[in-house]
Order: structure tokens, then C-alpha cells, then sequence
């Protein structure tokens, strides 16, 4: 289908990705070694509604060693290396960047009631890029440290952590969280919490695409009140109430719109505010499943008054599964309201409905074979304004699984 709506030409889209895994057992330590890649090839229109396409190619590739070192001590490190590239093909314009990771994680349980988890992560990356002539290289990183416990005693369960992480282009920061839970009855619990957040730029953010290398870190205060049931054991329901306030919300402002002379780039909305409450029930019951879900919110911007762009007020969504010995067959309806395009415009882009079905079948314990319809009542929507989304779409699935 063509990426653009007011463009002829359909823009195709090719992906060739593998994944695979590797583990085994040495003593009172698993050792895993996983790999993801994919490459591709990403046709689309410019500005000016010139066909132009981009090749990428990303992997992933982490070697993880869990130690049981003793009954109540449990260590996991990870070590990882993602490689992340973009080309265009009609321009010289360019992204290309490595990262390197290490997240070493400890479980300790400090007598029945505590369960203490302390670690460190951190990472160090190189972006390069070239983007309308201007070209940068450079060098990040970030050092965390972190710790939590989870603490039960009858009906009370605590969850307490702090993080502080050292960042190399910002200062350093302490995040941290606390959670009270109450378990009112057998089938009711009641869970307050309050969290803070800090999340710097990406590269991605900084220097692909609209990237903005004077982009200031996202800060955050989040508030949850929920309620838990669970009157038998097929049903499951949970309430929650939620308000989340962020400081310089990275978001993509393009005020002539796509097409207009003027390129668009990442830009910090100073303060942003959602409040909401969702509501979830879950039924399971033999080999049926059912899933739904409410969200109603106010995204906003605090600084303007108006809805965040391209965040809906009202979702609904409904999943429902039947799980045979060696097949299995899932459903979903979901439905997202009617949001702004952008700050700078009038547009609204419509609500719409999708139906998606879903069905796997075991040949063997080795091959899976899976189809999904999506789409299937070709919805015409939009994610953003001007341009295409996939209409009625089928999915052919192989897999290949040996486990031992």
C-alpha cells in the first residue's frame, strides 16, 4: 500500500530475521546465549512525494549466566552487544550505533519475609550520523546502581527501591519507588503506589530521524491506586486510578505538517499530565480464555491546555483464546478513540476498530505452524496524519523449536 495518502505508488516493505537461543546447565549455573537480527528494506515518500526507501539492519546478541549460588542467593549477568543500522538510498544520510551492556542482578532472600535484589547496569554507545549534512559521532554511557526489597508480614506486602544511574552527558540521577499492598479479604487486595522516572535521549531521539542533539531528559511522578480481585480462581478483575506527570516529554513536532517546507524535529513539551482509570477482567477456565480491558484518560499538556497528539482518551480491547493439547485459537477486538494529530493543527485522526485471528498447530514437539489474519475488516485508519496503514493482511508462521 502506498506510505503516503496522497501518493499512487505502493511502498513495499521486506524483512528477512532470525532468532535463536542456546543454553544448557553446568553445575548450579544455566548458561544462555540468544541472538535476534534482522535486515531490511523500508520504502516510503519524502517530502515532496518522491518514492525514496532506506535499508537497516539491527541485532541483538547477549550471553546470560544464572548462578544459583546458594539456597537464597540467586546471580544473574548479562552481557549484551546491539548493533543498529539505517542507510538511505537516494541521499548519503545516515545512523549507525553499537552498544555494549552489562546488567549484573542478585536475588537474596533475607529470612521468609524480605527479598532483597541488588544490582548494577550500564552501558556505553557510539552513534554515528550523518542527517541533512550535519554529521556527529559521538560517545555515551550510563553506570547504574540499583536496590529493592519486597517485604510480606500477614496481610501487608512493602516494595521499596532506589537507583541512582550516572550519565555522561547529564547529571547524575536517583530514582526510586514504593509500593504498599493490603490484602483486605481473601479475594481482595488493595495496592498504592508512587514511583519517580528519569529517562534520557536516546541516540535515536538525539540524531535519527527529526533527532535533536540538544533534547533535555524526560523526569516523571507517577501515582497508582488499584484494586485487586480475584473471587474465584477462573475470574480475575483489577481497577486502577492513575496520575503521571512528566517533565520535557520527548515528542515529534512538525508545525507545517510532513509536507511542508519546514522539516520537523524532537522537541521537550515542558510539563505534561495523564490522569486515568482502567479497568481489566481476566476468565480462565479450562482451555478458554478470555482477556478485556478499559482505558479512559486525559492526556495533557499542562503548558497549552489541549490532548497530548496521537493519544486517544477512550481503548477497549477483548481477547479471547481456546487452548487445545496442539492447537490453539485466539481472537482480539480492540477499539482506539478519536486524538489530535498534532499541537499545531485542528486535525483530529478517527477512532477505528481492529479484528485480528490467530491459530497455531504442533505438527510435532519440534514444528510449529502458525497463521494470523489482521485487519480483518480492512479498517481504513490513520496513525498519523497523511499517511497510510496496512488494510486486510495474512501472516504465515514456521517454527522450528528443539528443546532438550
Amino acid at each position: 500500500f502506498p506510505a503516503r495518502t496522497d501518493a499512487n505508488g505502493d511502498s513495499p516493505y521486506k524483512n528477512d530475521s532470525i532468532n535463536f537461543k542456546l543454553g544448557s546447565t553446568f553445575g548450579n549455573t544455566d548458561l544462555d546465549f540468544q541472538f535476534l537480527g534482522s535486515r531490511g528494506r523500508t520504502d516510503y515518500y519524502n517530502f515532496f512525494l518522491a518514492p525514496v526507501a532506506q535499508d537497516y539492519s539491527n541485532t541483538v546478541s547477549s550471553l546470560i549466566a544464572k548462578i544459583n549460588a546458594s539456597e537464597t542467593w540467586v546471580s544473574k549477568i548479562k552481557v549484551s552487544f546491539f548493533e543498529d543500522e539505517i542507510k538511505q538510498r537516494q541521499s548519503t544520510d545516515f545512523l549507525k550505533t553499537k552498544r555494549y551492556e552489562l546488567d549484573w542482578q542478585n536475588d537474596i532472600a533475607i529470612g521468609s519475609a524480605n527479598l532483597l535484589t541488588a544490582g548494577i547496569q550500564g552501558y556505553r554507545e557510539n552513534a554515528l550520523s550523518l542527517s541533512f549534512g550535519s554529521g556527529f559521532d559521538e560517545d555515551i554511557g550510563t553506570l547504574g546502581l540499583y536496590a529493592q526489597d519486597q517485604f510480606e508480614s500477614g496481610a501487608n506486602q512493602l516494595t521499596a527501591g532506589l537507583r541512582y544511574t550516572d550519565y555522561s552527558s547529564f547529571a547524575g540521577k536517583t530514582t526510586g519507588e514504593l509500593s504498599y499492598g493490603y490484602q483486605t479479604s481473601r479475594s481482595t487486595k488493595l495496592i498504592a503506589s508512587f514511583a519517580t522516572g528519569f529517562r534520557a535521549p536516546s541516540s535515536t531521539d538525539r540524531f535519527g530521524f527529526g533527532g535533536n542533539p540538544d533534547l533535555k531528559p524526560e523526569t516523571s511522578k507517577s501515582l497508582e491506586l488499584s484494586v485487586r480481585f480475584n473471587p474465584a480462581t477462573v475470574h480475575r478483575g483489577r481497577i486502577s486510578m492513575y496520575q503521571n506527570e512528566i517533565d520535557n516529554l520527548i515528542n515529534y513536532v512538525d508545525p507545517d505538517g510532513f509536507g511542508g517546507p519546514v522539516p520537523g524535529r524532537n522537541e521537550n513539551i515542558d510539563k505534561t499530565r495523564t490522569r486515568g482509570i482502567e479497568l481489566s477482567y481476566s476468565f480462565n477456565k479450562g482451555p478458554y480464555v478470555v482477556d478485556a480491558g478499559v482505558t479512559y484518560q486525559d492526556p495533557k499538556d499542562l503548558s497549552t491546555g489541549r490532548q497530548l497528539a496521537r493519544r486517544a482518551k477512550e481503548k477497549y480491547n477483548i481477547t479471547g483464546r481456546y487452548v487445545g493439547s496442539d492447537y490453539s485459537v485466539s481472537t482480539e477486538l480492540s477499539y482506539t478513540g478519536k486524538r489530535p494529530d498534532s499541537a499545531f493543527s485542528n486535525i483530529m485522526l478517527g477512532a477505528y476498530t481492529l479484528l485480528n485471528i490467530s491459530a497455531t498447530k504442533s505438527f510435532s514437539k519440534l514444528i510449529n505452524v502458525g497463521i494470523r489474519l489482521e485487519n480483518i475488516t480492512d479498517e481504513d485508519y490513520q496513525l498519523a496524519e497523511g499517511f497510510n496503514t496496512a488494510g486486510r493482511s495474512i501472516f504465515l508462521d514456521l517454527r522450528y523449536i528443539n528443546r532438550r
